[in-house]
């Protein structure tokens, strides 16, 4: 009996970030938009990443992977297909600002995401020929 909990014990601390999830959810098609918070103008080319929102026990901490990436058009909108892994966190990137969102199952059409411009005095811009 004893060997049976050392085995457990071991393979808790050895292998605690393998996990094997049995299910296969389906695709999901995720549609949103990104915005300026300040003035509500949509924010083009914003690159949009999707981290995965399944969350497990480990003894070690564990960086969780991105599950998809899309980028905004001229009028702010995305699309992106994510497996059912909710919930999901959204983050927004441009050049001079940062927006987060939690999304849940129930609420994959039409996510708004604001942005906040950064703090950084040393914001990227971009050179415009």
């Amino acid at each position: 009996m004893k060997i049976i909990q050392l085995l457990i014990l071991a393979k808790a601390i050895f292998l605690s970030g393998c996990v094997v999830y049995l299910d296969h959810p389906d695709a999901q098609r995720i549609s949103g938009k990104v915005i300026w918070r300040d003035t509500g103008k949509p924010a083009e080319d914003a690159n949009i990443t999707i981290w995965e929102g399944r969350t497990f026990f480990t003894l070690f901490p564990i960086s969780y992977p991105a599950a998809g990436w899309a980028t905004s058009d001229a009028e702010g909108n995305f699309t992106v297909v994510l497996e059912n892994q909710w919930p999901a966190d959204v983050t927004a990137h441009v050049p001079c600002g940062f927006g987060k969102r939690i999304v849940n199952e129930s609420e994959v059409n039409q996510i708004i995401i604001e942005l906040e411009e950064s703090s950084s005095s040393e914001c990227l811009t971009p050179i415009v020929d």
